[in-house]
Order: C-alpha cells, then sequence, then structure tokens
C-alpha cells in the first residue's frame, strides 16, 4: 500500500484523509480542512459541475472560511509541498480573468491543486458569477487546465 499523503500546510506531517463518494476520491486535511485535487482524476470539475449542494457531508467545511483549525495567515512564507510528489507547491490565482480572484497552490510538475478552507466555496462563488465563454473554459479544461496553460507558458518563455 502507498505512503499516505502528508498535508501541505499543517506542521507535523498530518495525513491526508480518503473521502470516495460517486467514483471520485479526494484527500483532505482533518486539521486545516485544506482539499487535494488530483490532476490525473476529474476530482475538482466533477464536483464543481455537480454545485454546492451536492458536495458530501466530510467536505462542507471546505466550502466555508475559517472550519480549519490553523490560522493559514501564520503559514506565509512557508514551504508547502506537492502530497504526491513534494516538490514545492506555486501559487496561482483562480478566476483572475474576470477581476474576482484568489489564490490557490498548484504542483508545477502538474500533479494536482490544493485549496485551502473557504477557497472550494469561492470557486462554486466564481463559477456562479463567471460569464458564460468563461465557464465553457473552465468546464472543459478545469482549474487544472489553467494551471497546465499557465506552466505550458512558463516553459515556452524558458526555452527561448
Amino acid at each position: 500500500m502507498a505512503d499516505k499523503m502528508k498535508c501541505p500546510k499543517c506542521a507535523g506531517g498530518v495525513e491526508l484523509e480518503r473521502i470516495s463518494f460517486e467514483l471520485i476520491d479526494v484527500d483532505q486535511c482533518p486539521r486545516c480542512q485544506g482539499v487535494w485535487f488530483d490532476h490525473f482524476a476529474p476530482e475538482l470539475q466533477t464536483i464543481l459541475e455537480r454545485g454546492r449542494d451536492h458536495v458530501p457531508a466530510e467536505l462542507k467545511d471546505a466550502l466555508e472560511l475559517d472550519a480549519g483549525k490553523i490560522n493559514l495567515a501564520d503559514q506565509k512564507g512557508a514551504e508547502h509541498l506537492c502530497p504526491r510528489c513534494e516538490i514545492k507547491l506555486r501559487t496561482y490565482w483562480y478566476g483572475s480573468e474576470v477581476g474576482k480572484s484568489f489564490q490557490i497552490d498548484g504542483c508545477p510538475a502538474g500533479d494536482g491543486v490544493w485549496f485551502d478552507d473557504g477557497e472550494l466555496g469561492k470557486a462554486f462563488d466564481f463559477l456562479k458569477n463567471a460569464d458564460q465563454a468563461l465557464m465553457a473554459y473552465y468546464r472543459q479544461n478545469g482549474i487544472l487546465g489553467k494551471v497546465n496553460d499557465l506552466r505550458k507558458g512558463r516553459e515556452k518563455g524558458s526555452k527561448s
């Protein structure tokens, strides 16, 4: 059996708990309520498409800010590692196209994205208020597509 993934935000190696529902598995920290969404499975996209009212009970705290048991402001400047490959997560803007953005952490190798507590709720709010063209883009590519677009753009820039 593979080693359990560790929370990228909590000190002390808090193990993420697997939450399974409707053919989807996500990993959540029981302490800070952050959620890891794998790139290779459409976990985040599926949850967002189903809607806020269909989020499993175990993830309800991830919708609301300050549901976690750590102060994320105290985490500023800390090095947060991808729970899959353990390289440093990068910060990406979710929703910057419409000016109502917030930051999420993503694996630069493309393993997935980390949503701190409250950010899943922000993603639902963003989609509710986004225009149709932007919503179609996110439905087709998901936030992971956006992260990959950003990563590809950086790779092209570094090859020049």
